[in-house]
């Protein structure tokens, strides 16, 4: 933080190790990131009483109750704004009578700006460790309880927890793709193209299925363990390209009509 507020890219003979943070924001009048944090979300708290909408303020009360929400969060900030004067008499109001009361006096707003600008407010020793995660998980796992939102994060807790690696890899047997004749050398890098999905080429290959089994792909991956450990040795990924793609010769697969997919377009 000193680097950033002073400009000063390396570090002074005068600062010592009780030269912490807090210094820094109060001798220049910075706002600590996480008030500011607090503030942005009571300022769109404040503008979301002003605006009003039912299902918005019914589903704040709802969630409230949700543990590391955002609503319950911002139970928090409130609970933290009712330490300033403006706010004193506040402490013990529900979420409904804070509506009330921020429907009441618009001068709010620049009640909350102006505490969570002053010194007080801007000391890191007020830093909350609650982490904000959505009130359900998309993504979940088949073997166990485990929950997330992202097909990155199931696939890596599959593999670190169950020993179950991604079922793509069972579509790919070679270095060239068999839908559009493309030859790319390295096997990985033909699967990052078909696991990401960015051609028509995953669809046709998905839609024609596996090429191999499950053992077969195992021995192909300990086949190029070799070659990877490689590539770790030169500080190279496993999809690092060595040579450009072309295209071979020869007439491409038919491809195949599966399930229609709804249109994007209105």
């Amino acid at each position: 933080m000193y680097r950033d507020a002073l400009g000063t890219y390396r570090t002074p003979m005068c600062v010592n190790d009780m030269y912490n943070d807090d210094d820094i924001i109060h001798n220049n009048s910075l706002i600590y990131p996480n008030t500011l944090i607090r503030m942005n979300r009571l300022l769109l708290f404040v503008r979301i009483v002003r605006k009003s909408p039912p299902f918005v303020l019914n589903f704040l009360s709802r969630a409230i109750f949700g543990e590391k929400s955002w609503a319950n969060c911002l139970k928090n900030d409130l609970t933290w704004l009712a330490v300033s004067d403006k706010f004193r008499d506040c402490a013990p109001f529900s979420l409904d009578q804070w509506v009330g009361f921020l429907r009441s006096r618009p001068e709010s707003a620049n009640a909350i700006r102006k505490f969570c600008t002053s010194p007080w407010a801007n000391v890191s020793t007020h830093k909350d460790a609650i982490r904000v995660v959505g009130l359900s998980h998309t993504h979940f796992c088949e073997l166990c309880s485990f929950g997330c939102d992202s097909d990155q994060q199931l696939a890596l807790h599959m593999f670190e927890h169950h020993g179950v690696k991604g079922s793509i890899r069972l579509y790919v047997n070679g270095t060239r793709c068999r839908i559009c004749l493309s030859e790319f050398w390295q096997r990985e890098v033909l699967l990052n193209r078909i696991r990401r999905g960015r051609s028509l080429c995953k669809r046709q290959v998905v839609l024609r299925g596996p090429a191999m089994t499950t053992d077969q792909a195992d021995e192909l991956d300990l086949e190029l363990r070799t070659f990877y450990q490689d590539q770790h040795r030169c500080c190279l990924r496993r999809h690092a390209v060595a040579s450009p793609c072309v295209r071979a010769h020869g007439p491409g697969m038919p491809r195949i009509q599966g399930p229609v997919r709804p249109c994007r377009r209105n």
